[in-house]
């Protein structure tokens, strides 16, 4: 019975097709052995047998170049990834955290805004938002654009929605603006303007530099 499967090779998928071709043959070959074996003359039966052979010492030369180490044509094995630090902090997973090449910039579960070192995990800053956030983070050249809805009690009025510039530097407010009251905004940026969208269904668009 002819056998492709050498252990310890790779054989090439062109190959493999061509083994499966010739496996399939032998197969057939055995199964009607009884009713072809005189059709079969001495002269093809030893060609068949030097394909076979021949066969298995392509595919072995071929699984010994596959095995090659990989590195000698600059290709790496993939690595596990390693833990390279770890924050502790209960963080609102309602808002997706958003990143620099310095820091990563999150809220927590007490709404205070956060800056944290992206290689050291240092705290560089947090920010006390006098709210709750209710938008996403975006990122400007230089600052962080939230929005928030300000603090209420039953008995008092309604909470007013504000969209607020903090520093990336320092987490101080830049600037604040107030906007369509909304429980969900969604802000983003396009050249020279900021548009927050309000699920009230408001609309408001904002200078970039000063609001």
């Amino acid at each position: 019975m002819f056998n492709c499967n050498v252990p310890g090779y790779y054989i090439h998928q062109s190959i493999a097709v061509k083994c499966a071709v010739l496996e399939s043959f032998f197969a057939s070959l055995n199964d009607s052995r009884g009713t072809m074996s005189h059709q079969i003359t001495r002269k093809s039966k030893t060609f068949l047998v030097v394909s076979y052979v021949l066969m298995i010492l392509l595919s072995g030369s071929l699984g010994g170049f596959a095995n090659v180490d990989s590195s000698l044509h600059g290709v790496r094995e993939p690595e596990m990834f390693t833990r390279t630090w770890e924050y502790k902090t209960t963080p609102n997973l309602g808002v997706i955290p958003v990143i620099d090449s310095a820091a990563v910039y999150f809220v927590d579960s007490e709404n205070k805004l956060l800056a944290i070192d992206s290689k050291t995990t240092a705290r560089i800053w947090s920010s006390e938002l006098g709210g709750e956030v209710v938008s996403n983070l975006l990122l400007s050249e230089t600052s962080i654009v939230l929005a928030t809805n300000s603090q209420t009690t039953e008995a008092g009025p309604a909470p007013k929605t504000f969209l607020r510039s903090v520093s990336r530097q320092t987490g101080i407010t830049e600037w604040r603006i107030e906007i369509g009251t909304s429980t969900n905004v969604w802000i983003g940026a396009y050249t020279g303007a900021i548009v927050a969208l309000g699920e009230s269904g408001s609309v408001t668009a904002l200078s970039r530099g000063d609001g």
